[in-house]
């Protein structure tokens, strides 16, 4: 009898062990955005260090983009939503901490920001583009996936009222950051 318990337990062993080898890793990009009612999903970060700006002050730029974009031969391509925010900061690297929205130009601080809904990169347009006029960013940033991602955990109000809200952790991409036209 002790001979098919002893069986009987090494085969669940061995169950338990082939299923743990098989389980699937989860990908740990987190975007859980909010703007107004809509939910977006955002894949990347595109991070461009602007150098300095004034005395003492560098300037940031973070675009957060949904998976319709991509940049190929050195060209924005593509239509989707994004969200774009400008940093000032005390340093070249972009530091952990946390950042208030202020019109005025201090460090460290979120010095601007708006939210493209459809925004068309050939055509530099938007259906909707609604300006950051209040809040705080928590940006945080580590080498936990192999390379350098960052965690944006947002609080923010536009002009229009809306809010826009929510946790954002995934890559951090360099690359060019196209111009937004804001007039359309």
């Amino acid at each position: 009898m002790n001979k098919y318990r002893t069986i009987l337990l090494v085969q669940i062993l061995i169950l338990l062990l082939a299923a743990s080898c098989t389980k699937e890793t989860k990908d740990p990009l987190i975007s859980d955005i909010q703007f107004g009612n809509n939910e977006l999903q955002f894949n990347r970060l595109a991070w461009n260090s602007l150098g300095s700006y004034i005395q003492n002050t560098f300037k940031h730029k973070f675009v957060l983009l949904d998976n319709n974009f991509n940049y190929t031969n050195d060209q924005f391509r593509g239509t989707g939503n994004l969200v774009e925010l400008t940093f000032l900061t005390s340093a070249e690297s972009m530091p952990d901490g946390v950042y208030h929205f202020a019109e005025q130009e201090t460090s460290p601080s979120l010095f601007n920001g708006y939210i493209a809904l459809n925004y068309d990169a050939q055509l530099q347009t938007a259906q909707t583009i609604a300006v950051v006029k209040g809040g705080m960013i928590n940006v945080s940033t580590d080498n936990a996936q192999g390379a350098i991602w960052i965690r944006l955990d947002i609080r923010l109000l536009t002009h229009t009222g809306d809010s826009l809200k929510g946790t954002f952790y995934g890559p951090i991409t360099m690359q060019e950051i196209p111009k937004i036209n804001q007039h359309n």
